[in-house]
């Protein structure tokens, strides 16, 4: 019963914002490129982070930041790997008749690598810098993310929903061991 009220909800969510596509070109194509190239852009952000040129207690921060986010991403994507090995989900568009936007392989749909990816560096992000922006700024981001795959119709919303369970669990991990480490360190 309930696992056919998920099913109803997923297919639901899914063809609800993937009927959005192909309404406007424009609009598909700026989706389009973030859904695939967006991730690209937390690599710009670390390398930036990694390179500040602030105080040295800034400089110290946000290289931590980089370390935890980075480590976080590998645990999610690691965690995902091993889900979709033991549990292979088709992808949405090789079941239904979907307005594609993108072309994708035929791999794992369920968990989302991308969103594991951005919800762990959120969540990273958020409890290294302890920062009200930055922790809406990058949960917002994420969100997008995991929305954009539902639009075009590589992901139905429980492999998002999944990709920020793992992406989140992972960076609540390696924040802890982090910081478990580092207070080692210092006594």
């Amino acid at each position: 019963m309930i696992h056919e009220m998920i099913q109803y909800l997923d297919y639901d969510g899914l063809v609800g914002l993937n009927s959005l596509a192909g309404q406007l070109t424009s609009f598909d194509w700026l989706v389009g490129v973030f859904t695939r190239y967006g991730v690209l852009l937390l690599g710009v952000w670390l390398l930036a982070a990694w390179f500040n040129r602030g105080s040295q207690a800034d400089r110290n921060r946000c290289r931590t930041a980089v370390i935890v986010v980075v480590v976080s991403v590998l645990l999610a994507l690691l965690i995902n790997g091993v889900i979709g090995h033991l549990w292979f989900r088709m992808r949405p568009f090789l079941v239904y008749p979907l307005h594609t936007v993108i072309t994708h392989s035929a791999s794992a749909s369920f968990p989302s690598n991308h969103s594991a990816i951005v919800f762990a560096a959120a969540a990273g992000l958020s409890m290294v810098c302890r920062r009200l922006l930055i922790t809406v700024g990058t949960f917002l981001f994420a969100v997008s993310m995991g929305l954009s795959r539902v639009y075009v119709g590589v992901h139905y919303p429980t492999d998002i929903i999944g990709g920020a369970i793992v992406g989140i669990a992972a960076a609540v991990c390696v924040y802890l061991v982090f910081r478990h480490l580092s207070r080692r360190e210092i006594r």
